[in-house]
Protein backbone atom coordinates (compact mmCIF):
# COMPACT_ATOMS: atom_id res chain seq x y z
CA UNK A 1 0.00 0.00 0.00
CA UNK A 2 1.29 3.40 -0.63
CA UNK A 3 -0.19 6.37 1.37
CA UNK A 4 0.37 9.49 1.62
CA UNK A 5 -1.05 12.67 4.33
CA UNK A 6 -0.40 16.14 3.96
CA UNK A 7 -3.32 16.73 6.05
CA UNK A 8 -3.52 19.10 9.25
CA UNK A 9 -0.92 21.78 8.72
CA UNK A 10 -0.92 25.22 7.12
CA UNK A 11 -0.13 24.30 3.13
CA UNK A 12 -1.60 27.61 0.57
CA UNK A 13 -2.09 27.06 -2.79
CA UNK A 14 -3.22 23.89 -4.89
CA UNK A 15 -3.30 20.12 -5.15
CA UNK A 16 0.19 19.48 -6.75
CA UNK A 17 -0.03 18.25 -10.16
CA UNK A 18 2.44 16.34 -10.04
CA UNK A 19 1.07 13.71 -7.45
CA UNK A 20 -0.83 12.27 -10.40
CA UNK A 21 2.60 10.65 -11.07
CA UNK A 22 2.20 8.88 -8.51
CA UNK A 23 0.58 5.69 -10.25
CA UNK A 24 0.66 3.22 -7.04
CA UNK A 25 -1.13 5.47 -4.55
CA UNK A 26 -3.65 4.06 -2.82
CA UNK A 27 -4.36 6.90 0.05
CA UNK A 28 -4.40 10.34 -0.18
CA UNK A 29 -4.82 12.54 2.92
CA UNK A 30 -5.78 16.10 2.37
CA UNK A 31 -7.86 17.11 4.64
CA UNK A 32 -7.67 19.91 6.87
CA UNK A 33 -4.66 20.98 4.92
CA UNK A 34 -5.47 24.45 3.80
CA UNK A 35 -5.16 23.64 0.00
CA UNK A 36 -7.66 24.26 -2.54
CA UNK A 37 -8.93 25.13 -5.66
CA UNK A 38 -9.81 22.14 -8.58
CA UNK A 39 -8.63 18.62 -8.03
CA UNK A 40 -6.07 18.37 -10.73
CA UNK A 41 -6.14 17.03 -14.20
CA UNK A 42 -3.17 14.64 -13.40
CA UNK A 43 -5.29 12.35 -10.81
CA UNK A 44 -6.72 10.50 -14.04
CA UNK A 45 -3.54 8.61 -13.79
CA UNK A 46 -4.36 7.35 -10.49
CA UNK A 47 -6.05 4.22 -10.90
CA UNK A 48 -5.47 2.65 -7.86
CA UNK A 49 -6.80 5.13 -5.56
CA UNK A 50 -8.99 3.47 -2.54
CA UNK A 51 -9.29 6.09 -0.53
CA UNK A 52 -9.01 9.99 -1.10
CA UNK A 53 -10.04 12.14 2.37
CA UNK A 54 -10.57 16.10 1.97
CA UNK A 55 -12.37 16.72 4.60
CA UNK A 56 -12.17 20.68 5.21
CA UNK A 57 -10.72 21.04 2.19
CA UNK A 58 -11.14 24.50 0.12
CA UNK A 59 -11.40 22.47 -3.26
CA UNK A 60 -13.94 24.08 -5.71
CA UNK A 61 -15.69 22.87 -8.82
CA UNK A 62 -17.25 19.49 -9.93
CA UNK A 63 -16.05 16.15 -8.77
CA UNK A 64 -13.97 15.37 -12.10
CA UNK A 65 -15.25 12.51 -14.02
CA UNK A 66 -12.18 10.66 -13.78
CA UNK A 67 -12.79 10.06 -10.54
CA UNK A 68 -15.51 7.43 -11.59
CA UNK A 69 -12.77 5.55 -13.16
CA UNK A 70 -11.42 5.15 -9.60
CA UNK A 71 -13.09 1.64 -9.75
CA UNK A 72 -11.05 0.65 -6.56
CA UNK A 73 -12.32 3.68 -4.21
CA UNK A 74 -14.22 2.92 -1.59
CA UNK A 75 -13.61 6.62 0.66
CA UNK A 76 -14.51 9.84 -0.34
Amino acid sequence: MFTRSIGINNFSGTLPPELGQLVNLEELYVNSCGLGGEIPSTFVNLQRMTTFWDSDAAFTGNIPDFIGNWTALTSL
